[in-house]
């Protein structure tokens, strides 16, 4: 109840000095939510700042003042902006991207699974990290506790989407939401980074890869993942263009105090870009081909993910695009997502999580599923409309997603079939 009221006075801030409010709610608090709730944050934030610190760009007249004069206008903006970086706009970005990761990831996720399963006790919140504590129940299975270790990674790269989203539309990006795109675009590398070998138990460190390397090669014993492949795939994230530009997008803004125009691929009246990145599913490893296009205001977003561990492949397609039709109260837009996938398996097999966990330093896992139950793969849908309602001139006008998806896993959405119910207000960049 405190974590709700905090979040929601953080909230109050975005509506006070944003001319971009965007608050989203939705039932169990999702990665979705979370994501859009700060971005607007962010907005706000970015708002107080232009108001408090109002300063120009270093000119080139600027060097034909007298010196003393030039140099009390550089430290006044350019010093001025670096400073505050590195002590407002770094630590709120690894503070939002924290409670995002905790949260919005791994606690949604328990909370998508229910009480029956398992609670969260509480989060540990620092500015650098964060640790949310929860009890399981025997129910809990292992394919289960994957979906909840690999839910704050999850929730870190649709955070990234939905800025990578936001700056599409805008053509523009501001290094300041740049330091969070950052955080939250390599979170998969930093984990995989840090994790030097494949365990053979359960490690007791917390670590999200770790837990994930030990419970998937526990739960697919015929898959072929370690901690080196894991690694090698995440590097692809280095690749991200919009990562490269968000570097340079910093230093830029420290010494001219602008925003930067975001290159793209002109494919005739349509510009382009793409990002290939790699992520972790329930089943195995997983890539994806990310594909940005725009046309006049119109974005479409489409990503392409295919993955196989041992005798298991799986793939799916995904594609959104918020305004297909636009008229004077109104813009309709929609999402589909269609997989073949392996299940998240709700009914335990030779061992529970909690006996899987308890079970002695290197004693051999035995075999929890039949082949049979590993390899069995449905075909799932997500289909929802997006929409505004009210005059684009309004200083906020509601929005919504409303749909449905079957059961399977998606990242940042319920395991089980469920409506998709999201309102919120939607205003200027």
């Amino acid at each position: 109840m405190i974590n709700r009221f905090v979040f929601v006075c953080f909230l109050f801030i975005s509506f006070v000095f944003s001319d971009y409010i965007s608050p989203v709610f939705d039932r169990d608090f999702s990665s979705y939510a979370g994501a859009e709730n700060f971005i607007s944050l962010q907005r706000g934030m970015e708002k107080a700042e232009d108001t408090l610190f109002p300063s120009e760009p270093i000119s080139m007249d600027d060097f034909k003042k007298p010196t003393q004069d030039f140099f009390a206008s550089f430290i006044k903006n350019t010093w001025g902006r670096r400073l505050r970086i590195l002590t407002v706009w770094l630590p709120a970005a690894l503070s939002m991207s924290v409670t995002q990761h905790e949260v919005f990831g791994h606690g949604y996720r328990i909370r998508d699974l229910g009480s029956k399963y398992a609670t969260v006790k509480g989060y540990r919140m620092y500015v650098v990290a964060g640790a949310t504590r929860y009890e399981a129940t025997p129910n809990l299975t292992p394919s289960q506790m994957l979906t909840i270790g690999i839910a704050g990674l999850e929730a870190d790269s649709i955070l990234a989407n939905r800025i990578r989203a936001r700056w599409m539309r805008n053509g523009r990006m501001d290094s300041r939401l740049a330091t969070l795109y950052a955080i939250s675009a390599t979170s998969l590398i930093g984990y995989s980074l840090s994790v030097h070998k494949t365990p053979t138990s359960m490690p007791t460190n917390g670590n999200d890869i770790s837990g994930y390397l030990f419970l998937l090669n526990s739960t697919y014993p015929n898959g072929h993942v370690n901690y080196k492949n894991l690694r090698n795939l995440s590097l692809l994230g280095l690749l991200d263009p919009f990562l490269l530009y968000s570097l340079y997008c910093g230093s830029d803004y420290a010494l001219h105090g602008t925003s930067i125009p975001i290159p793209m691929i002109k494919i005739g009246s349509v510009k382009y870009l793409p990002v290939a990145r790699a992520t972790l599913t329930p089943f195995g490893l997983q890539g994806i081909l990310e594909n940005y296009l725009l046309a006049g205001t119109s974005q479409t977003y489409a990503h392409l993910r295919w993955g196989q561990n041992g005798s298991n492949s799986y793939y799916g397609l995904d594609i959104e695009n918020q305004k297909v039709y636009e008229c004077a109260f109104a813009t309709l837009g929609f999402r589909l997502d269609i997989w073949h996938q392996p299940n998240v398996l709700f009914k335990n097999g030779s061992l529970s999580a909690e006996e899987l966990i308890e079970l002695p330093k290197n004693t051999p896992v035995p075999q929890l599923y039949p082949d049979k139950v590993l390899n069995e793969k449905e075909f799932g849908v997500l289909a929802s409309v997006i929409g505004t309602i009210g005059k684009a001139s309004w200083p906020a006008r509601p929005c919504y997603e409303l749909g449905y998806k079957t059961k399977g896993y998606i990242p940042g959405e319920a395991l089980r079939q469920a409506p998709i119910i999201r309102l919120g207000l939607a205003g200027n960049f």
